[in-house]
């Protein structure tokens, strides 16, 4: 690599990679279960969608909004 002020090839560089992970999003963003009876299912569907070729590792779990006395 011949460096503009230098009469001599450079040998060697210093390269910084700046990396980026993969890109992930939902769909829809939000689940809204309204009001459900007790003892009733409601089943809701959404879609985790990995937009990159970089494979991620999904994990899911729910947390109870109720706290017990």
């Amino acid at each position: 690599m011949l460096t503009m002020g230098e009469h001599a090839p450079v040998t060697s560089c210093v390269i910084i990679c700046n990396g980026q992970g993969p890109v992930v999003s939902v769909q829809p963003i939000c689940l809204n279960f309204e009001e459900i009876q007790v003892l009733q299912d409601k089943v809701m569907n959404f879609n985790i969608i990995n937009d990159s070729p970089i494979p991620a590792q999904f994990k899911i779990s729910s947390v109870s909004i109720f706290q017990s006395e």
